[in-house]
């Protein structure tokens, strides 16, 4: 995600006069950030799978374990933010076309899953991060 779009909408969270078309263009921005969420876990994954393919004896699978829940855990929060910001979206689309002010609601569904996507993008580089030092660490040849 590019840095200015993510700078732009997070100042946007700030100002409590938006318009409706505001919003949509920031629960667009957020579906395209969910969509790299998940191909990036889906390549963790894949990167996972393919250092327990080496076949070596002394891996130590707890480990594999212990990143392999983590990594369905943030698949799990992947899909639940994912539909309901489709959700957010689908409804923000409906309300534009009826008026252009913006109701209450929505913007507190807004403010809600603004702070639950920063949420997830820290325990999601938090993740890549410790799973990136730990095969770095372990398996430099990879």
């Amino acid at each position: 995600m590019n840095p200015g779009i993510l700078h732009w909408i997070k100042n946007k969270l700030v100002i409590k006069e938006r318009n409706i078309l505001d919003l949509i263009v920031e629960t667009t921005a957020w579906k395209q950030m969910i969509q790299q969420f998940e191909n990036d876990n889906i390549y963790f994954k894949t990167r996972l799978a393919s250092v327990l393919s080496v076949g070596r004896h002394d891996l130590p699978l707890e480990q594999f374990e212990h990143f392999q829940n983590r990594f369905l855990k943030m698949d799990g929060q992947i899909t639940l933010l994912k539909h309901e910001v489709r959700q957010q979206l689908e409804q923000l689309q409906l309300t534009a076309n009826v008026q252009d002010n913006v109701e209450d609601l929505s913007l507190l569904l807004q403010s809600q899953l603004g702070k639950r996507i920063d949420l997830l993008e820290q325990q999601f580089e938090l993740l890549l991060h410790d799973f990136s030092s730990y095969i770095d660490t372990h398996f430099p040849e990879l």
